[in-house]
């Protein structure tokens, strides 16, 4: 994979030149994010402008445009306790406190005496800790003028105000204004008109003697979070809707100075190479040998500091050759691929990375033979659209449009494979939970069609049910996985039987299955599956997963006993067996039972028991053939009770008629049991839901939870 990534990095660089490395470097900002209720929220650019000859700090704002991460060369910030040194930052505290004084203390030349001005003017430097001046801001003026006029506009009222509603508004702008600046006001609901204007005007007069502006200089002092609110607010912004924050000196945008770039491209790569930088010296070789490019006798470093795909330990001394700490037996690279890999893996999360529920994903290409005239960047667009349109089949028409986009693609298939890099990344962490490697796209394409074959089914013979349909997404749905490793382990075994032509176990499958129908039954919270699913409609979509596995050759171990004789079942239900392709007769015995449990329950349902007592009967942990026996006396009776069993008996007749031929050799496991018993029973009800005998579950009680696409 690190060959995969240097080669893309390769590509990148070369076409662009390494002196455009920082941007290269530079992460790609969205042009629109989600906010936690889920609305979409245009993103803007936030700039402190530096005004020396106002002495004032300017907030101008902007519109986040294709390539603003390159315009505003944003790198990312440091992690951890490392010093902040950029001028474009995601978080606006680094800027308004250590940033500036910082890099003023890396970089030369101009820079170094603008930064040092900029300093003594309008920052405050105490116990060793710089911050800004609050009062510089030019939004402070502003708001001591709105918050003025307003008490000035609540006076007017007043002064007109007679009934109670009026006063009442009054009184809601009064306590507005003082909650923002901190005062109280309280009045009592049994006041009567007068003595509320009396008090109303006691307090406009109590507000006009103070100084707003210094008022709101003490509470920005103690409450920097009120601050930057303020300041935003101040631009009709939000902290949802700004992407990063710039610095600009007297108009001039000091992100393209030549002293801040240099800083940059050292702190990035020059540092690791300098013999006399003492943080890193110990892992470079003056003469070594590159383990990407094998060149010898050239400088090296075994420190992976600056990249972000942690593609071995050197934070732990135990996995250094001979216990030194050093590395540099390990792994080392060159200066030329360590600049490779860095573009790489900024090429990859800005272009490669994508989902599949819950789990984030690079999608790595690796090219089997050089193509100096290919566009990587429209080959690397259809890659991830081919991938995106097996985890969603909303995607198909994106894909087919992409392709058409870039007629190369067909002819470049063969010439790459895809790697799928499955990570856990925290704030200064980085995790890797599960890498695939070396899929063809040819596995893609085959996926898609088996995904879109089942797609035609179900909307020809189905309704068009999208709860029933099938992608990687809904297999994400299809594993129970609750927040750990160990859960997300399986799933990711999964896929890489899907994406690698293994075989899976089918009765591990239906373990899974019988698990989401446990959750789903006794509304059990912590999983990837919501709770308020419909039991009923959610096992007909795991029959359809099978079915998906079945169209792959992908189920190991599942024994299709033969057939003794004809059933005579309704049509629909030969069809909805033979669609699914993994029913035998013991299979289609529990079916036929489930079946037939559900027309109880559907009666029971009609007659307003919502719950279906009937479920009670069946052991959802799991059921032996015994068990199985007892529940068919009892569905017997139940058949009676609610004068159904003429409906119902040629069906309990076929499902008999089978349990009496395999009983004494039951071939079918606990799990199994239950899985096809709540099968047919889950069928019986979408039958009924469907012809308008019962009404359908409610739209939240059908979809799924959870996930990277609902942040």
């Amino acid at each position: 994979m690190i060959e995969a990534i240097k080669n893309i990095g390769e590509f990148i660089n070369a076409k662009e030149g390494k002196e455009k490395l920082l941007e290269n470097l530079c992460i790609k900002l969205p042009l629109e994010k989600r906010n936690n209720k889920g609305e979409s929220i245009k993103q803007r650019i936030v700039i402190l402008n530096f005004d020396e000859t106002n002495g004032k700090i300017i907030c101008e704002i902007e519109a986040v445009k294709e390539e603003s991460g390159k315009e505003y060369l944003w790198l990312g910030n440091n992690p951890g306790n490392k010093p902040q040194i950029f001028l474009t930052s995601k978080n606006i505290d680094y800027l308004l406190e250590d940033s500036i004084a910082n890099i003023q203390n890396k970089v030369e030349g101009n820079l170094k005496e603008s930064l040092k001005k900029v300093l003594n003017e309008f920052f405050i430097r105490e116990n060793g800790k710089c911050t800004i001046k609050p009062e510089k801001f030019i939004f402070i003026d502003e708001r001591k003028k709105f918050i003025e006029d307003k008490l000035g506009t609540v006076k007017n009222r007043l002064e007109t105000a007679n009934t109670k509603k009026e006063i009442d508004s009054i009184i809601k702008d009064i306590k507005n204004i003082c909650s923002d600046i901190e005062e109280k006001f309280e009045v009592s609901p049994k006041s009567s008109s007068e003595e509320l204007k009396n008090k109303i005007l006691s307090k406009l007069d109590e507000l006009n003697k103070i100084d707003i502006k210094d008022l709101l200089l003490k509470i920005y002092k103690d409450k920097r979070k009120k601050f930057i609110e303020d300041l935003l607010d101040s631009k009709s912004l939000t902290t949802d809707g700004v992407s990063i924050y710039s610095v600009k000196l007297n108009n001039d945008l000091l992100i393209k100075r030549e002293e801040y770039r240099a800083m940059l491209f050292d702190e990035k790569i020059g540092c690791l190479f300098d013999i006399n930088n003492k943080n890193y010296k110990k892992n470079l070789l003056k003469e070594g040998r590159c383990s990407l490019c094998d060149k010898t006798n050239i400088q090296t470093t075994s420190n992976a500091t600056n990249l972000n795909f942690k593609f071995y330990m050197t934070d732990k001394i135990g996995f250094s050759s001979d216990f030194d700490g050093k590395f540099t037996k390990n792994f080392n690279i060159c200066k030329e691929c360590y600049m490779d890999l860095m573009a790489g893996e900024r090429f990859i999360d800005n272009n490669m990375k994508t989902y599949i529920g819950g789990l984030r994903l690079y999608i790595i290409p690796t090219l089997l033979f050089k193509n100096a005239d290919l566009n990587f960047v429209a080959l690397s667009n259809s890659i991830k659209h081919l991938n995106n349109a097996i985890v969603n089949l909303n995607s198909l028409s994106k894909l087919d449009r992409q392709i058409i986009e870039f007629k190369e693609f067909k002819d470049e298939k063969n010439n790459f494979i895809i790697n799928y890099l499955f990570y856990r990344k925290g704030k200064s962490d980085f995790k890797v939970l599960k890498l695939i490697k070396d899929v063809p796209p040819s596995r893609l394409t085959l996926i898609n069609n088996k995904e879109f074959q089942i797609d035609q089914l179900i909307k020809e013979s189905y309704k068009d049910n999208k709860i029933f349909k099938i992608d990687l997404r809904s297999i994400y749905y299809a594993i129970p996985i609750s927040d750990n490793d160990v859960a997300y382990s399986k799933f990711l075994e999964v896929l890489d039987a899907i994406f690698s032509d293994r075989k899976i176990d089918y009765s591990f499958l239906i373990d899974q299955f019988a698990e989401i129908i446990r959750i789903i039954h006794f509304a059990q919270n912590g999983y990837n599956i919501s709770p308020k699913s419909s039991l009923e409609f959610k096992t007909i979509q795991l029959n359809f997963a099978s079915l998906f596995f079945n169209k792959l050759n992908l189920l190991r171990g599942l024994k299709m006993n033969e057939s003794k004789g004809n059933i005579a079942v309704p049509e629909e239900i030969t069809k909805f067996w033979n669609d699914i392709g993994t029913y035998d007769d013991p299979r289609k015995a529990l079916f036929l039972l489930g079946y037939i449990v559900g027309n109880v329950g559907n009666r029971q349902y009609k007659s307003g028991h919502e719950t279906k007592p009937i479920l009670n009967k069946i052991n959802f942990q799991g059921m032996n053939i015994q068990t199985i026996i007892r529940l068919t006396n009892d569905i017997f009776e139940k058949l009676a009770q609610y004068k159904i069993l003429g409906y119902n008996e040629t069906i309990f007749h076929q499902y008999k008629r089978l349990v009496d031929i395999y009983s004494n050799d039951w071939p079918l496991n606990n799990q199994e049991n239950v899985f096809y018993i709540l099968s047919g029973y889950s069928f019986s009800t979408y039958q009924a839901i469907t012809t308008g005998k019962i009404e359908l579950p409610k739209e939240d009680e059908t979809i799924e939870e959870g996930g990277i696409e609902n942040e």
